[in-house]
Protein backbone atom coordinates (compact mmCIF):
# COMPACT_ATOMS: atom_id res chain seq x y z
CA UNK A 1 0.00 0.00 0.00
CA UNK A 2 1.06 3.28 -0.90
CA UNK A 3 0.25 5.30 2.56
CA UNK A 4 1.51 8.96 1.22
CA UNK A 5 -1.28 8.10 -1.77
CA UNK A 6 -3.75 6.73 0.71
CA UNK A 7 -2.91 10.02 3.08
CA UNK A 8 -3.40 12.23 -0.10
CA UNK A 9 -7.23 11.04 -1.42
CA UNK A 10 -8.60 10.77 2.37
CA UNK A 11 -7.82 14.65 2.62
CA UNK A 12 -8.95 15.09 -1.07
CA UNK A 13 -12.11 13.13 -0.25
CA UNK A 14 -12.77 14.84 3.08
CA UNK A 15 -12.35 18.25 1.03
CA UNK A 16 -8.87 19.12 2.70
CA UNK A 17 -6.94 20.58 0.21
CA UNK A 18 -7.67 23.96 -0.09
CA UNK A 19 -7.90 24.45 4.18
CA UNK A 20 -4.52 24.49 4.86
CA UNK A 21 -4.48 26.41 8.66
CA UNK A 22 -1.48 26.58 10.92
CA UNK A 23 -3.33 26.63 13.85
CA UNK A 24 -5.21 23.81 13.22
CA UNK A 25 -3.08 21.66 12.26
CA UNK A 26 -0.14 22.31 15.11
CA UNK A 27 -3.64 21.56 17.24
CA UNK A 28 -3.97 18.35 15.58
CA UNK A 29 -0.36 17.62 16.12
CA UNK A 30 -0.42 18.90 19.20
CA UNK A 31 -3.28 16.27 20.26
CA UNK A 32 -1.07 13.12 19.11
CA UNK A 33 1.87 14.32 20.94
CA UNK A 34 -0.55 14.74 24.18
CA UNK A 35 -1.76 11.31 23.69
CA UNK A 36 1.70 9.61 23.25
CA UNK A 37 2.38 11.01 27.62
CA UNK A 38 -0.41 8.79 28.35
CA UNK A 39 0.69 6.15 26.21
CA UNK A 40 4.25 6.31 27.48
CA UNK A 41 3.74 6.36 30.95
CA UNK A 42 0.95 3.44 30.87
CA UNK A 43 3.32 1.65 28.85
CA UNK A 44 -0.07 1.39 26.52
CA UNK A 45 1.72 -0.42 23.21
CA UNK A 46 -1.89 0.15 21.12
CA UNK A 47 -1.57 4.33 22.26
CA UNK A 48 2.15 4.41 20.92
CA UNK A 49 1.29 3.11 17.49
CA UNK A 50 -1.89 4.98 17.22
CA UNK A 51 0.35 8.42 18.11
CA UNK A 52 3.20 7.52 15.78
CA UNK A 53 0.78 6.05 12.62
CA UNK A 54 -1.90 9.31 13.68
CA UNK A 55 0.73 11.57 13.50
CA UNK A 56 2.67 10.43 10.35
CA UNK A 57 -1.36 10.72 8.36
CA UNK A 58 -1.64 14.17 9.98
CA UNK A 59 2.19 15.20 8.95
CA UNK A 60 1.56 13.85 5.48
CA UNK A 61 -1.93 15.79 5.38
CA UNK A 62 -0.54 18.93 6.19
CA UNK A 63 1.83 18.70 3.41
CA UNK A 64 -0.64 17.61 1.32
CA UNK A 65 -2.49 20.82 1.99
CA UNK A 66 0.20 22.79 1.02
CA UNK A 67 0.18 21.37 -2.26
CA UNK A 68 3.28 19.07 -2.06
CA UNK A 69 3.33 16.54 -4.17
CA UNK A 70 3.21 12.88 -3.66
CA UNK A 71 6.69 13.13 -5.59
CA UNK A 72 7.98 16.04 -3.52
CA UNK A 73 7.22 14.04 0.15
CA UNK A 74 8.82 11.03 -1.51
CA UNK A 75 12.00 12.34 -2.37
CA UNK A 76 12.32 14.55 0.98
CA UNK A 77 11.77 11.38 2.95
CA UNK A 78 14.49 9.61 0.72
CA UNK A 79 16.67 12.26 1.31
CA UNK A 80 16.15 12.82 4.88
CA UNK A 81 17.06 9.17 4.91
CA UNK A 82 20.15 9.44 3.42
CA UNK A 83 21.23 12.20 5.45
CA UNK A 84 20.07 10.32 8.68
CA UNK A 85 22.37 6.99 7.64
CA UNK A 86 25.90 9.66 7.12
CA UNK A 87 25.73 9.62 10.48
CA UNK A 88 27.16 6.43 10.27
CA UNK A 89 31.07 6.12 10.07
CA UNK A 90 32.25 2.74 9.09
CA UNK A 91 28.58 1.20 10.01
CA UNK A 92 28.75 2.47 13.12
CA UNK A 93 27.70 5.51 15.61
CA UNK A 94 28.87 7.31 18.69
CA UNK A 95 25.98 8.21 20.70
CA UNK A 96 26.25 9.90 24.30
CA UNK A 97 23.32 10.22 26.30
CA UNK A 98 21.21 7.79 23.70
CA UNK A 99 21.39 10.62 21.04
CA UNK A 100 23.63 9.85 18.22
CA UNK A 101 26.60 12.46 16.89
CA UNK A 102 27.41 13.99 14.10
CA UNK A 103 30.74 12.47 12.82
CA UNK A 104 32.95 15.15 10.51
CA UNK A 105 31.20 13.18 7.44
CA UNK A 106 27.73 14.13 7.88
CA UNK A 107 25.92 15.18 5.15
CA UNK A 108 22.67 17.77 6.33
CA UNK A 109 19.57 16.89 4.05
CA UNK A 110 19.16 19.24 1.20
CA UNK A 111 15.52 19.30 1.47
CA UNK A 112 15.64 22.48 -1.37
CA UNK A 113 16.83 20.25 -3.94
CA UNK A 114 15.07 17.55 -2.87
CA UNK A 115 11.66 19.68 -3.24
CA UNK A 116 12.65 21.75 -6.18
CA UNK A 117 15.24 19.70 -8.58
CA UNK A 118 12.35 17.13 -9.82
CA UNK A 119 14.28 15.56 -12.89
Amino acid sequence: MNYIKEIMKWNETAGNKDNFNYFLESAMLAEENAETIIAMKSWDNIELIDWVIDSFIVGIGSLYKKWFTEEQINRCFEEIIRSNNSKFLNGECQKIDGKIIKPKTFSPANLEKALWDLV
